[in-house]
C-alpha cells in the first residue's frame, strides 16, 4: 500500500503527483491512500464523500441521514488526519524503521525525478508491505500514458462544478472558431526559479499576436487565465476574455480551449493532458510562434525541472 504523506504545492501540483502514483498502482495493483489530497476531495469523482482519497475508490456505506458524509468534511476540512499522518511519517523516517515491512520514498537534495519505472525502485517497493510517499519528483510516464482515461475519470469534477465549466465554455466560445487558453502566471514566478519564467504582459501580447498571425482568417479569441489581476485594455488587437474563475474553474477551462499557451507549469500541464489539447509552454519568451510549438502534454515530466 501507498501512503502520499506530504503535500507539495497547491491544486495542479497535487493532482499530477497523485495521477502518476495512481498510474504506478494501477500497473501493479497496490492501493493508494491520499490524505495530502483532502483541501480538494470534494472536487472529483474520484475522492468526493471519501475520507482516505484511496485509489481504487472504495465504495462508502450507506448515508441515509447525510452524517456520514457530513463527518467525513469535517475531518476533511480540519486537516487533522493529513497532520496525524504527516507527523507519524516523520517519526517514522526518523527513527529509520525502514525493512521489508515498511520503506520510505523521498526525493530530499534529489537532482533528477525519481522513476517509478526504475528497477532499484521497483524492487524497493515491491518489498515492503506498507510505502511512505514523502517527495515531489516522483513520476511515471509510460504507466500515466497508458492509464490515462482511468486518470482522467478520477480526476473528473463531479457534476455541480462540470456544469458550471461547462456553462462559463459556453460563453467563451461564443463567435470564434478558435479558443486560446493563455496561462499568465506572474504573481509567484518573480521569484521561481530566479524568475527564468516571469514574462510582462507586453511579452504575452507578442506571442499572442503571434498565434492569431499563425491563423490569420479564423476568428481566434484568448482566455485569460491569471493569477494577478488583467484588463482587456492591455491587449489591444485581441479578442479576450478574462476567465475571473475559481482555480478548479480555470484549470477546466484551460482544458476545454482548443490551444494553451503558458509558462512552464502544472497548470497548464495538467489541462492539456486531462483535455487532450496541445499545449505550447513558453521557455523563451522570444521564441517565434510555430504549429509545431503546442503538443499535447504529458504529465510524467516535470515543467521548468531542467532550469
Amino acid at each position: 500500500m501507498l501512503f502520499i504523506v506530504k503535500r507539495f504545492g497547491r491544486l495542479a501540483n497535487r493532482i499530477v503527483l497523485f495521477a502518476n502514483v495512481i498510474a504506478f498502482a494501477e500497473e501493479k495493483g497496490y492501493q493508494v491512500v491520499n490524505v495530502s489530497f483532502h483541501s480538494y476531495a470534494h472536487f472529483f469523482e474520484g475522492t468526493d464523500d471519501t475520507l482516505l482519497c484511496a485509489y481504487p475508490r472504495k465504495k462508502c456505506p450507506l448515508d441515509l441521514f447525510g452524517l456520514r458524509s457530513v463527518i467525513y468534511r469535517w475531518i476533511r476540512k480540519s486537516r487533522i488526519l493529513y497532520q496525524a499522518t504527516y507527523m507519524l511519517s516523520k517519526l517514522l523516517i526518523s527513527l529509520g524503521l525502514s525493512g521489508t515491512f515498511l520503506t520510505f520514498i523521498t526525493d530530499t537534495a534529489q537532482e533528477q525525478p525519481i522513476l517509478f519505472s526504475s528497477p532499484a525502485m521497483e524492487e524497493k517497493i515491491e518489498k515492503a508491505k506498507i510505502v511512505l510517499l514523502s517527495g515531489w519528483t516522483v513520476r511515471d510516464s509510460g504507466n500515466v500514458e497508458k492509464h490515462a482515461e482511468k486518470i482522467r475519470a478520477f480526476f473528473t469534477p463531479i457534476k455541480k462544478y462540470a456544469d458550471a465549466i461547462e456553462a462559463r465554455m459556453d460563453e467563451f466560445k461564443e463567435g470564434c472558431d478558435l479558443l486560446v487558453g493563455v496561462h499568465i502566471r506572474q504573481g509567484d514566478y518573480r521569484n521561481w526559479l530566479g524568475g527564468s519564467y516571469y514574462y510582462s504582459l507586453e511579452q504575452y501580447v507578442q506571442r499572442m499576436h503571434g498565434i492569431q498571425d499563425l491563423y490569420d482568417g479564423r476568428r481566434i479569441k484568448f482566455l485569460l487565465c491569471s493569477d494577478s489581476e488583467v484588463r482587456g485594455e492591455k491587449f489591444p488587437g485581441l479578442t479576450v476574455a478574462e476567465s475571473k474563475g475559481t482555480p478548479l474553474e480555470d484549470l477546466y477551462s484551460l482544458a476545454r480551449c482548443d490551444m494553451i499557451m503558458g509558462p512552464p507549469s502544472t497548470f497548464s500541464q495538467w489541462a492539456s493532458f486531462y483535455g487532450n489539447v496541445p499545449l505550447w509552454h513558453v521557455t523563451d519568451p522570444d521564441q517565434s510562434v510555430k504549429k509545431e510549438n503546442f503538443t499535447i502534454s504529458s504529465i510524467g515530466y516535470i515543467p521548468g525541472h531542467d532550469k
